[in-house]
């Protein structure tokens, strides 16, 4: 996991695996900002989400976040996900430490250091940030 700064790596946190990453706009969302039931997270820094289509079914995943999103179009796909990213920030993020296994903690913590910041809004049906990053 890195951040980059205008094209360079600003800092290097830990290495989970190595692939081969598409860099087609089409192949990978990269979302600054995830809107999902009425909240904006405002993320730190990017995260880069493979889009891959396997037979008629479209899917993206985050192994570092644990979700797996499934869709039928890209704006689904990317809905799910949102929406997921959403549901566990409610179930993980908020939770107590006391009341959360040691796996579900580590994730907590990649989770608020993920969000910078999350606002509330009146669209129940926001469905995450679809801009391409420049």
């Amino acid at each position: 996991m890195a951040q980059m700064e205008n094209g360079n790596i600003k800092k290097w946190a830990e290495t989970y695996e190595v692939v081969k990453l598409d860099l087609d706009p089409d192949h990978t969302w990269r979302p600054q900002k995830i809107n999902s039931q009425g909240k904006s997270f405002h993320l730190t820094h990017t995260i880069a989400c493979a889009i891959e289509k396997q037979d008629d079914l479209i899917f993206c995943e985050d192994a570092h976040l644990g979700i797996i999103a499934y869709g039928d179009t890209r704006e689904e796909v990317m809905r799910e996900f949102s929406n997921e990213f959403n549901a566990l920030w409610d179930i993980i993020a908020e939770e107590e430490d006391a009341m959360l296994t040691e796996d579900a903690r580590l994730l907590k913590r990649r989770l608020i250091e993920l969000v910078r910041k999350v606002e509330t809004h009146s669209d129940k049906q926001g469905t995450g940030d679809q801009r391409r990053a420049d």
